[in-house]
């Protein structure tokens, strides 16, 4: 896996996308979003909110964890 700042930024809204559109999260897509949080990209405010909406949805459990 590239994991070059600028490239996971980018790379975090695809993840988002998939996770919202099919309920679940898989381990590859909960790691690269982990990735993507804890890295210095720069992230754009709506991928901020994205980010925020899914880690409140796995609190909630309203996202199914798959393998």
């Amino acid at each position: 896996m590239n994991t070059d700042n600028s490239s996971l930024g980018s790379a975090i809204g695809p993840i988002i996308q998939r996770i919202f559109t099919s309920g679940k999260i898989t381990q590859a897509d909960e790691c690269g979003f982990f990735m993507a949080i804890a890295s210095d990209a720069v992230l754009s405010a709506e991928e901020l909110n994205q980010i925020r909406r899914i880690s409140d949805h796995l609190d909630m459990g309203l996202l199914k964890v798959v393998d």
